[in-house]
């Protein structure tokens, strides 16, 4: 927990993936991989709440700007992406 550094949970099927940096979104953790998924993660239960597939890997965070992510693809795109509930 915050207040003692215990962890909270982890997410397994993430491993191995060759994450980017996590950033925070409409209160869901984001995380891409070098594979080009981006991944929404619940920061209550770290399951996954959210999975689009791009083309092309992701090695850096996505750049959250008001209602919208940027993410950028090894393959030269840039994906403005927007999040409704």
């Amino acid at each position: 927990q915050k207040q003692t550094g215990q962890t909270l949970w982890t997410q397994n099927q993430l491993k191995a993936r060759r994450l980017t940096a996590p950033v925070t979104w409409k209160r869901i953790i984001w995380v891409g991989d070098a594979l080009g998924y981006l991944h929404g993660v619940s920061p209550q239960t770290g399951q996954f709440v959210a999975q689009l597939k791009l083309p092309g890997g992701m090695v850096a965070a996505p750049v959250i700007e008001g209602n919208h992510a940027w993410v950028m693809t090894t393959n030269g795109q840039l994906h403005r992406l927007s999040l409704e509930k």
